[in-house]
């Protein structure tokens, strides 16, 4: 029953990010061709509401919360900046792929980037390690001690 119920959970999940996924499609095609300013921003205005929205589909609390910061909290604002040719989604990235993962996302284009600092591999084992162990414990948390 539990995992249905999980299964379940999961295709909403996917269909409410593949909606923001064309949602932000659209801001990206259509809004491109409109001009800068009070037009563009009213073509956006139903892509944030519709994000407002599409958190409330879930009720699994962890799939709520990611989606919640990151359709309201981020792509919300960034749209919105956006709209005004500003914030980190201009200059428009150079393919849709880019868009979504800035507008959707917490992450930022850098201007400059700067030599970058590479950790250790096994430091990536060691977050790849402890993720797989809280998922594990995530899992079977009906076992544990209340």
């Amino acid at each position: 029953k539990r995992i249905l119920e999980m299964d379940k959970e999961l295709k909403i999940f996917i269909k409410v990010w593949v909606s923001a996924m064309i949602s932000v499609s659209y801001c990206y095609y259509l809004s491109t061709r409109i001009k800068t300013g009070v037009l563009r921003s009213l073509s956006i205005i139903p892509v944030c509401a519709l994000f407002f929205v599409l958190p409330l589909f879930s009720s699994s609390k962890i799939f709520v919360s990611v989606t919640a910061f990151c359709l309201p909290g981020l792509a919300n604002l960034k749209l919105i900046l956006f709209a005004f040719d500003q914030g980190p989604l201009y200059p428009l990235p150079t393919n849709l792929t880019r868009f979504i993962c800035f507008t959707c996302l917490p992450i930022k284009l850098q201007q400059n980037p700067k030599s970058q600092n590479l950790f250790p591999k096994w430091i990536f084992g060691i977050k790849v390690a402890t993720y797989g162990v809280l998922l594990k414990v995530y899992c079977n948390n009906h076992n544990l001690p209340r």
